[in-house]
């Protein structure tokens, strides 16, 4: 919403001038936190069900091989993706999110830190005070 094209599948944004964001690092932290505490919940299912695992990077290469996967693991018969032509329009993240690189990196480091088990809950308390009143997205500014 900031930069007005964000998820932009439109053609027509190509070439459009795009704000340059700034995310802040501890709601960050907290977002990657709760998505690695969610994705180790969901792992949890492999016990008692079966699940396919789908990339959206796998998706955005070759959408008809993935929705071929798709359709066989639901039993269903094969049909062409004729429904969506479309493609994201979005330059890379680290042309438009200002401390790409720093968030990334951090991303790295609590993954690691989940993967080990480490992460106290004291972090998580004080990042969960932290981030009352407070907004991922700061304000951006424009490139030059």
């Amino acid at each position: 919403r900031t930069t007005g094209v964000a998820h932009s599948w439109n053609p027509s944004w190509r070439g459009s001038h795009t704000a340059r964001i700034r995310v802040n690092r501890i709601l960050f932290a907290r977002y990657v936190a709760g998505v690695l505490d969610t994705l180790a919940e969901l792992d949890k299912l492999r016990v008692t069900n079966d699940v396919l695992d789908i990339a959206y990077e796998d998706l955005s290469q070759d959408l008809d091989r993935e929705y071929r996967r798709i359709l066989s693991f639901l039993g269903l018969p094969y049909l062409p993706v004729t429904w969506l032509d479309s493609k994201k329009v979005l330059p890379p993240p680290a042309e438009y999110i200002a401390n790409y690189e720093e968030i990334a990196s951090l991303q790295g480091k609590i993954r690691d830190a989940h993967a080990r088990g480490t992460i106290s809950q004291s972090w998580r308390k004080a990042v969960g005070l932290y981030c009352r009143g407070h907004s991922l997205v700061t304000a951006p500014f424009h490139r030059n």
